[in-house]
């Protein structure tokens, strides 16, 4: 299977509370899984890929790099 594209917004906010704040408010949509890194609040979308691959994608960008 092909790999989907996928759009990620970044909200940049003051403190990871701010961030945790805005994914506990955040409403799901279809297509879309919103996340949090630090102080990012992100979605990631897509018309392409389903919630598990949402996931995945979330769990990717959210591993440590080395």
């Amino acid at each position: 299977r092909g790999k989907a594209e996928v759009l990620l917004t970044a909200y940049e906010m003051t403190s990871d509370a701010g961030a945790f704040e805005a994914l506990q408010t955040w409403r799901p949509a279809e297509g879309a899984l919103a996340f949090q890194a630090g102080k990012l609040f992100l979605v990631a979308e897509s018309s392409q890929a389903g919630h598990a691959e949402l996931q995945v994608f979330a769990d990717a960008f959210e591993r440590p790099r080395r």
